[in-house]
């Protein structure tokens, strides 16, 4: 199949389904500006996740940004290619996509050029701190999840703003990116763990290795760390459904694209409780395919109504 793409959406589709679901449901007046900086915020995280050295990876994140401003992009990709280590990733640096995406990051007006490159530095130099920092406690794990997706967060805020001059507030805004994110930590252990990363405090595993509980050992403790992982993601998820109930139903498509976000996400929570295959089944927990009409049936009935934004949250709490 070939790499070569032509749209921000066909890219997407290759580096997140979930996302290439969720962009399609806004606003028409939001959907460039969102697919771009999402698409340039994986370029970020896929140097993170590489196989390159720490100084390797600082080294090309800087280089990322000098092709934002116009440098030749031909040496960064070819690093970058070296490096990537999830093949889905691989579209992302091929040079005919990324000269793509980078001349639409041109095109955007100036205001919501400066909105993306604000964020995307404030996300990347987390991402670069910890290169060099183990996440050792909850209030660690608080901090990483701001970079690399709070910030997202409050930049769907500042384009609700600057396209439909709406102000929301921020900090919800940081506590449903951090929801998602902490979601996709916890179901994605056994990956990470085989690819020689950890997001979990460590402080949780008492000097067990990941790598032992991925082996199916210590499965006592890992339902203990696992059910401290899952109440922490989860009291993140007050404030996110309520930040979600405070956009204004005239935001139709905004609210249909975080309900969907915020819905996939519980549904993962709820799979991934007591679930011992989130430490050994190395394709992941996934969404059964028949849950995902009743899912999107469920985003629009709460688009149009906060009661059943709040039926759904006390699903959760049920269920957690």
């Amino acid at each position: 199949m070939s790499l070569v793409v032509c749209t921000s959406n066909e890219i997407l589709q290759k580096v997140s389904r979930s996302f290439a679901l969720c962009i399609p449901l806004l606003e028409k007046n939001k959907i460039r500006e969102v697919e771009t900086m999402y698409i340039l915020s994986r370029v970020a995280d896929t140097i993170e996740d590489s196989s390159l050295s720490v100084k390797e990876k600082k080294a090309l994140m800087a280089d990322f940004f000098r092709t934002l401003e116009g440098e030749d992009a031909g040496e960064f990709l070819q690093k970058l290619q070296e490096g990537i280590i999830d093949d889905n990733d691989r579209v992302l640096a091929v040079r005919k996509n990324y000269e793509f995406i980078i001349h639409t990051f041109h095109s955007l007006d100036g205001p919501a050029r400066d909105i993306s490159l604000k964020l995307l530095k404030e996300m990347s130099s987390g991402m670069i701190e910890y290169l060099d920092k183990d996440i050792i406690t909850f209030e660690d794990l608080d901090n990483y999840c701001y970079y690399v997706a709070g910030t997202v967060g409050l930049y769907m805020n500042s384009i609700v703003e600057l396209r439909d001059g709406i102000k929301l507030d921020e900090k919800g805004a940081v506590s449903l990116g951090r929801y998602l994110q902490k979601v996709n930590v916890i179901k994605n252990f056994h990956k990470d763990s085989q690819e020689g990363r950890n997001f979990w405090p460590t402080s949780l595993f008492g000097g067990i290795e990941g790598n032992i509980i991925c082996k199916g050992e210590h499965r006592k403790e890992a339902t203990i760390i696992l059910e401290k992982m899952i109440e922490n993601a989860t009291a993140e998820a007050t404030e996110s459904f309520d930040y979600i109930a405070s956009v204004p139903y005239t935001l139709q498509g905004y609210r249909k694209f975080l309900l969907l976000s915020a819905f996939m996400a519980t549904e993962n929570l709820k799979l991934i409780k007591n679930n011992q295959e989130v430490f050994t089944n190395p394709n992941g927990i996934k969404i059964p395919r028949f849950r995902i009409p009743e899912i999107a049936i469920m985003v629009e009935e709460a688009a149009g109504s906060n009661e059943a934004l709040w039926e759904f949250k006390k699903e959760l709490e049920t269920a957690a």
